[in-house]
């Protein structure tokens, strides 16, 4: 049996009793206005955002999501004050579809007068592909908002766009960084930290450049992208990251044995870093044939999931921690044909008595 409201009676309802009854309700044939307008009321007005968020869904279920926003959304935001208009977009949220003609609505309501509409405007645009087209466009215009609050709102909604690497975008996170407003560049280090392939030396300048920022966010942010560098990245980022390191705070990395590994593999693979990838526990190397060799972080094991026979190879121990590495990692660029030979140059590293080989 459908659930029946009586409107005088439930604004005294507890908000758990509103949000069941606004659950059970089904929705008839027949277009009653009285209660479209009551359901409007309470799915803008309640001041709990789970009942707004059940009494939007029942709304948009019984009239369509097309005419929910623009039957309901858009006149509001066109007449009403800010703070309803602001409320009133937000139920494109809430609802959890996302259909054209809210984008197109959105495309306007992001050059609003009010920062607070053009901030939820740019916040429902971020549930689109935002990569390419008019939608892209308005985001990028709106990180240049005179109010921060609509610039952090856009970079928050191109962060999906920010995760494909090029050029451009690049150059637009490097905006960020630079921005005036504190909140601002805190967001752009941490997702310089998140994104991985980031880790370039245009990016490594500045975040080294914000471990002296004004304030404490800022830089522990970027002491952490300096210390714990993203999961995966190339032998040139890992080196750049390292030496941002020796310069920046002084650190001798002599003394740290896989530090000291990847910085000697910097000085001798130099064309070849692009087919030498670091992940968080160990090393992929992509050698002449196409084969994928993987390396155990610390230099402990090498194996090829390609070759015929899994190989596994535990160096003999005359080579100091994380030399092995290197060594392992420089044959396998030339394609190893079998195991013997990766033992055979690991072993002939002859090692002078201040550690370094000759």
């Amino acid at each position: 049996m459908a659930v029946q409201f009586d409107p005088e009676t439930f604004d005294a309802l507890p908000w758990e009793m509103r949000h069941r009854l606004l659950r059970s309700f089904k929705c008839g044939r027949t277009d009653s206005y009285r209660l479209r307008d009551w359901l409007l009321r309470h799915a803008v007005m309640d001041d709990v955002v789970h009942v707004r968020r059940r009494a939007a869904v029942a709304l948009a279920d019984w009239i369509g999501a097309a005419r929910f926003v623009n039957e309901v959304v858009a006149p509001i935001v066109e007449e009403a004050d800010a703070g309803a208009a602001t409320q009133a977009i937000e139920l494109l949220l809430l609802i959890g579809r996302h259909p054209d003609e809210a984008k197109m609505h959105c495309l306007t309501w992001i050059k609003h007068a009010s920062p607070e509409v053009r901030v939820a405007a740019a916040r429902v645009l971020g549930k689109w592909h935002t990569h390419t087209g008019s939608t892209f466009n308005a985001l990028v215009k709106a990180t240049k908002d005179d109010e921060w609050k609509v610039r952090l709102a856009a970079w928050v909604a191109l962060r999906g766009t920010l995760e494909r690497e090029t050029e451009a975008l690049d150059e637009l996170l490097k905006v960020a960084l630079h921005d005036a407003r504190v909140d601002i560049r805190g967001w752009a280090v941490r997702a310089v930290y998140r994104l991985q392939g980031r880790m370039r030396r245009g990016f490594l300048d500045i975040i080294a450049s914000l471990v002296d920022d004004e304030n404490a966010e800022v830089r522990r942010a970027a002491m952490d992208v300096l210390l714990n560098s993203p999961r995966e990245r190339t032998i040139q980022q890992e080196f750049d990251r390292i030496e941002q390191m020796q310069n920046r705070f002084g650190m001798d990395i002599s003394n740290m044995p896989h530090e000291r590994s990847y910085a000697l593999l910097k000085s001798v693979i130099d064309e070849n870093t692009d087919r030498v990838t670091v992940y968080e526990d160990h090393i992929r190397v992509l050698g002449d044939s196409g084969a994928e060799w993987i390396v155990d972080k610390d230099g402990c094991s090498v194996v090829c999931d390609d070759w015929p026979r899994l190989i596994c190879i535990t160096p003999s121990g005359k080579l100091p921690e994380g030399d092995q590495l290197v060594a392992y990692v420089l044959t396998m660029l030339n394609d190893l044909t079998a195991a013997e030979r990766i033992t055979q140059i690991a072993g002939g590293l002859a090692m002078s008595k201040d550690g370094h080989a000759k």
